[in-house]
């Protein structure tokens, strides 16, 4: 009946300013594109950043990093905004956040 996740919906309010972001400084790619959207390839999941008046619902990605004060001063250095700073977890991870243009939340995590 169910055969999987497809790609998840990131609705965006400039699309090519997303798209930016999702390519150049994370470094996925484009898959796809058409009216109003752009499928970005995670290696994982589809991330389809959709074109929209106003983000009514934002959300929250988890991504893994190699480096994760390097990947956060990347994306603060493109314009997201740091939600916290790099810090080890009482588990030892690491992680930090930081908040894209739309206010949608790219945790980093090792």
């Amino acid at each position: 009946m169910f055969f999987g996740i497809s790609h998840l919906v990131v609705p965006v309010t400039d699309l090519e300013r997303a798209t930016r972001l999702w390519r150049q400084v994370v470094g996925f790619a484009e898959a796809k594109r058409g009216e109003g959207y752009v499928d970005i390839d995670s290696g994982n999941v589809v991330l389809r950043l959709m074109q929209v008046p106003a983000v009514e619902s934002k959300l929250s990605l988890r991504l893994s990093v190699g480096d994760v004060a390097q990947a956060h001063d990347a994306l603060v250095q493109a314009g997201a905004s740091s939600r916290y700073a790099p810090m080890k977890t009482p588990e030892l991870e690491e992680m930090a956040c930081v908040s894209d243009a739309d206010g949608h939340a790219i945790v980093l995590w090792r």
